[in-house]
């Protein structure tokens, strides 16, 4: 019997998590209209890394509302992906939830 604890998407962390929430929801931002109030660039977007960590952890970020209104991400790869492959390649590690669909 493992006494690893399971890990699951985007919630692998579950501590870590909960302080990045408890953070990040008394932070407020103030901002100009119609003017990005934080913005993420992805070097290597189509990579491992990003796959696996970065859009989990964004995704994480947006579904507990806990992103900034009028944020973005940049992404620079290498690759030449569009970005309906690229939501394609990072599909399997960015699921809500049940429920939570759209």
């Amino acid at each position: 019997m493992s006494s690893k604890p399971e890990l699951g998407c985007c919630e692998a962390n579950p501590e870590g998590l909960q302080l990045l929430r408890d953070s990040l929801s008394c932070c407020q931002v103030c901002n100009s209209p119609g003017q990005a109030s934080h913005v993420f660039v992805v070097f290597g977007a189509s990579g491992d890394l990003a796959r696996k960590k970065i859009y989990p952890t964004l995704w994480a970020l947006f579904r507990d509302k806990l992103l900034p209104e009028n944020t973005q991400v940049f992404g620079y790869a290498r690759s030449k992906l569009t970005m309906s492959q690229l939501r394609d390649k990072c599909a399997e590690t960015m699921k809500a939830k049940e429920g939570e669909e759209e």
